[in-house]
């Protein structure tokens, strides 16, 4: 009741016009071997509904558990010990003012620029490892790949789960995964539990096309520095590789020197 009293007073008190209500919701779990503590906020949404009597079918509202925007679990065990300084894992909305508000009734902030600078880093450490096991690029590219493919499916909905080192390191590096999960740790200052900044994850997954007569890959994070596109459509590469240029500079001067050789005829 303390609480819900609370959650009430920061709704008057910060005047939050975009918050719609919902039910309060406490629960206490295990898992993993933790005691938990979850708060989520739980809206209802228009559905259907049959009588049990005269079987009607009737207009309803359901408790809407697909879209459940704003959530916090806390792990009591590891705030109860002081194991781990990261014992509250968010699940917020979109909307800049309903996480700010939700976070402010938890007591404790996103750390935002640390999911971002952890999941860089995890992407480097990827890199580095392949290079130090002597792995060409376009291997090492593929090493990266599936960290982002098993990264987006420990977080697919409906039931996200926490991502793990150690399961990145079987999905990356299945034949060495324990010796590069001690890398990621002992020379990244990598944790078990990684927070994830999905903007940075995308930086995982090179940009790919290819036509009939034209083939391209290249890093996301090239876009918007190197790689320009302008209001014509015109994409233009301003710092392009050397062996690209070269390539060019030798099919011009190739062409050059053919139209100037004398044509003969019979």
């Amino acid at each position: 009741h303390s609480l819900a009293n609370q959650y009430y007073n920061i709704l008057i008190e910060d005047s939050l016009t975009s918050v719609k209500g919902g039910y309060l919701v406490f629960y206490q779990y295990e898992s993993r071997n933790c005691d938990w503590l979850a708060v989520a906020i739980v809206n209802k949404t228009a559905g259907m509904n049959i009588q049990d009597q005269s079987l009607r079918v009737v207009a309803s509202e359901i408790l809407d558990l697909k879209t459940l925007h704003l959530a916090a679990a806390i792990n009591l065990t590891k705030w109860s010990v002081e194991v781990d300084s990261r014992y509250i894992r968010f699940k917020a909305g979109r909307a800049a003012q309903i996480r700010d508000y939700f976070q402010k009734f938890i007591g404790c902030q996103q750390d935002k620029h640390a999911a971002r600078v952890e999941t860089q880093t995890l992407k480097t450490a990827i890199q580095e490892f392949g290079r130090l096991k002597g792995y060409d690029s376009d291997k090492i590219e593929y090493k990266v790949a599936k960290a982002h493919e098993q990264i987006t499916y420990t977080q697919k909905p409906p039931e996200p789960q926490p991502v793990l080192l150690g399961h990145v390191a079987n999905a990356a590096f299945p034949d060495v995964a324990d010796e590069f999960a001690r890398y990621a740790r002992e020379q990244h200052n990598l944790p078990e539990e990684l927070s994830i900044h999905n903007p940075s994850l995308r930086q995982y997954v090179r940009i790919s096309v290819q036509s009939k007569s034209l083939t391209m890959s290249f890093d996301r994070a090239m876009v918007g520095k190197s790689i320009n596109l302008d209001e014509n459509g015109n994409v233009t590469i301003s710092t392009p590789p050397d062996d690209l240029v070269k390539e060019i500079q030798k099919e011009l001067a190739d062409r050059e020197k053919d139209n100037d050789e004398p044509t003969t005829s019979s």
